[in-house]
C-alpha cells in the first residue's frame, strides 16, 4: 500500500514491479511499464517510500518487488485484516491511488492539470472528483478579488431603467 500511496500506482501496476528493471533507488525513480492506459509512467520515490525500500537487503533486490501474482492475493488478506480489526474495508485502490491524489491536492497544492500528469490519468474528467478536496481553495481565490463598491457607497445614483439594472445584477 505504501508504494501505491506515494506513487499513485494501481494495484495491478504495483505487483508487476521488478527490482532490476523498474526500481532505481539512487535516481529515486520507479517505472510503471504496463499501466491501465498503456502509457509508461515514471514516479519519484519520496523519502517515506525510499525508507521502506532500502530496508530490503541488497541480496533480495532482484526479480519481482512483491511475491504476489494477482490483485486478489492482496485484497483478501486486507479484507480479513480489516474485519478482525473492526475497521471499514477500503479497497487497495481507495487506500492507494485515491489517497495519493487527495494528498497531492491538499498538501502539495496540485491543481487538477498537475494531478492528471502526476497520476497518469488520461483525462481531466478523471481527476475532477478531487476538485472538492480543497474546500478553502475557492474562498482563498475569492478573497483575492478586488473590492467592488455598490452604487450607493460610490456616490453613483442607480439607473431608472429596470431592464438595465437586471442585466447588471
Amino acid at each position: 500500500m505504501v508504494v501505491s500511496v506515494y506513487t499513485g500506482a494501481r494495484l495491478a501496476e504495483v505487483i508487476r514491479l521488478d527490482w532490476d528493471r523498474d526500481i532505481d533507488l539512487d535516481g529515486r525513480r520507479m517505472t510503471f511499464r504496463r499501466t491501465k492506459n498503456g502509457k509508461m509512467r515514471t514516479a519519484h520515490i519520496p523519502d517515506a517510500l525510499l525508507g521502506e525500500l532500502v530496508k530490503v537487503p541488497d541480496s533480495d533486490r532482484h526479480g519481482p518487488l512483491f511475491a504476489w501474482s494477482h490483485k486478489s492475493h492482496v485484497r483478501r488478506p486486507l479484507m480479513s485484516a480489516c474485519k478482525r480489526a473492526g475497521l471499514e474495508y477500503l479497497t487497495p485502490h481507495q487506500l492507494g491511488r485515491h489517497t495519493y491524489a487527495t494528498w497531492l491536492r491538499i498538501y502539495a497544492k496540485r491543481d487538477l492539470k498537475g494531478l492528471q500528469v502526476d497520476g497518469g490519468w488520461d483525462s481531466i474528467a478523471s481527476v475532477a472528483r478531487y476538485a472538492h478536496v480543497v474546500p478553502g481553495e475557492t474562498a482563498i481565490a475569492v478573497d483575492m478579488l478586488p473590492s467592488v463598491q455598490t452604487g450607493a457607497q460610490a456616490g453613483v445614483k442607480p439607473r431608472k431603467d429596470r431592464r438595465i439594472r437586471k442585466k447588471l445584477a
